[in-house]
């Protein structure tokens, strides 16, 4: 296999997350609508899943880099004109509206299908390492430069971590900020409630954030059951909360321009910092309106199940091509497809071809039992001991209890119940812009993100420490 250059790939592993086919096979279209968007030359993708690793070709992500490098120093508004075009994408999302789709024929359900979809591959071409990731990478490189250059001439390089931690702090709400205000409102005085005001508070919660429990088309509403408990859990601290959260606001932008006066920043310093405080929060903003997006897209899903006679479980293993042709395409072959994907699959793309085939894997991954620590990047401070419990999937974050530690690939919004009795987060993938690092840092517990390998190297029941000052976890009893 080559690359867009025409030379052998080289793949390099970037993370660990589950995910379903008409996800993957929808990255095609979404990165030639990325290459539109960003202006890339060439239709650069080259990408693979295998049974949960996740490998691109390492001189695309150089050459992308290098080009998002060029596009900013040439054009300072180019980060700004990018962010621009999301927002507009993400307003679209939400306006998004089906029309009555249990009047229409299977042929047109198909056909709307594909019209809004269209939606959910554009934010796909703003994603990961041809978008959102390498944008916010490269602008906070571009800060650690003006950071350096300017406590050096203080002469107060010993203040840089710190700097840079009180720096990373996006410029809007996250969802997860969001959404955590939005119940503590509703969890005052909840306790007090009628049964059936409190079914209401529910119901409002459900409609404005029942898509945060789907990732790739996948997932479940959370029960009311678990909402009220949740609710009644908040309820006696809610007030105070909601007071804490905005007096950390109001403080995180003193500190932001105590640092801006006391450095003497100039204008185009200033406008680097403003554009990395907003790609910080882009970086998951993009990956939450996808989810969004895909969330939408699931009542014509389910409807196309229910007219061919399948489980609606098996629409999301079914890749973009099976879906345009599911009329004509026999039953008994689109079952079988998505049984034996449900187990596992490997698919990507190479030479803009997406196919399912068998994945060599030319840097396997090894577990070494005998590793006593793990190293990273400080996400959020702090030392935690406690039992680690490895959590692949949303859907089995149940079973992480209060006070453990969460080990995972990488965090979406669909963690936030698992995060929130969590007390650490460690990570395989990820910098200080990812979703897990800005989690941590609003929810204020230790993490430990850009391990490469703590999902291979742990096991749930393992006794470790999460040491966030050095970076390291420690393997206290196996």
């Amino acid at each position: 296999m080559k690359n867009f250059c025409g030379n052998k790939i080289q793949w390099v592993w970037k993370m660990h997350k589950l995910n379903t086919p008409l996800s993957v096979s929808s990255y095609l279209t979404g990165s030639l609508m990325g290459r539109k968007q960003f202006g890339y030359p060439l239709h650069l993708s080259a990408s693979w899943y295998d049974r949960g690793d996740i490998y691109f070709d390492k001189e695309e992500i150089e050459i992308i880099g290098d080009f998002l490098r060029y596009k900013i120093k040439t054009n300072p508004a180019y980060p700004d004109k990018i962010a621009e075009s999301i927002f507009s994408l993400s307003k679209n999302i939400d306006g998004m509206e089906l029309p009555n789709i249990l009047e229409r024929e299977l042929p047109e359900l198909i056909k709307l299908f594909r019209k809004h979809q269209e939606l959910y591959s554009e934010m796909l071409g703003f994603m990961s390492y041809r978008g959102s990731v390498q944008m916010a990478d490269i602008l906070q490189k571009e800060i650690q430069i003006i950071l350096s250059y300017r406590l050096a001439k203080k002469k107060k390089m010993n203040d840089f971590k710190k700097y840079a931690e009180i720096i990373s702090y996006p410029y809007y709400e996250s969802v997860v900020l969001e959404e955590k205000k939005f119940a503590l409102g509703l969890s005052e005085g909840f306790g007090k409630l009628l049964v059936s005001q409190q079914n209401e508070k529910i119901e409002e919660y459900l409609a404005r954030y029942e898509w945060l429990a789907f990732h790739w088309f996948v997932g479940s509403p959370p029960q009311p059951k678990q909402i009220k408990k949740r609710f009644l859990t908040l309820s006696p601290t809610a007030e105070r909360e909601l007071k804490t959260i905005r007096n950390d606001k109001k403080l995180a932008e003193r500190k932001m321009k105590n640092i801006i006066h006391s450095l003497s920043l100039n204008s185009t310093e200033k406008r680097i910092i403003r554009q990395y405080r907003t790609w910080l929060f882009l970086r998951t903003f993009v990956k939450d309106n996808l989810n969004k997006a895909g969330y939408k897209l699931l009542p014509i899903l389910y409807e196309i199940a229910e007219r061919i006679k399948i489980e609606r479980s098996s629409m999301p293993f079914l890749i973009i091509e099976e879906i345009d042709t599911i009329d004509k395409l026999p039953r008994e072959e689109i079952i079988q497809h998505a049984e034996e994907r449900k187990k596992g699959f490997s698919a990507g793309i190479t030479e803009d071809i997406f196919k399912f085939r068998p994945f060599e894997k030319q840097s396997p991954l090894t577990n070494n039992e005998n590793t006593q620590e793990i190293t990273g990047s400080v996400a959020y401070r702090g030392i935690v001991r406690g039992v680690a419990k490895v959590i692949l999937s949303p859907k089995d974050q149940s079973n992480l209890k209060k006070g453990e530690i969460l080990v995972t690939s990488m965090t979406t919004p669909d963690f936030l119940p698992a995060m929130e009795r969590a007390a650490a987060f460690v990570t395989d993938e990820g910098g200080i812009t990812c979703h897990a690092a800005i989690v941590a840092r609003e929810m204020k517990k230790p993490c430990i993100i850009g391990t490469k390998m703590a999902t291979k190297q742990l096991i749930s029941g393992d006794a470790i420490e999460v040491d966030a000052v050095n970076g390291i976890v420690k393997i206290i009893k196996k």
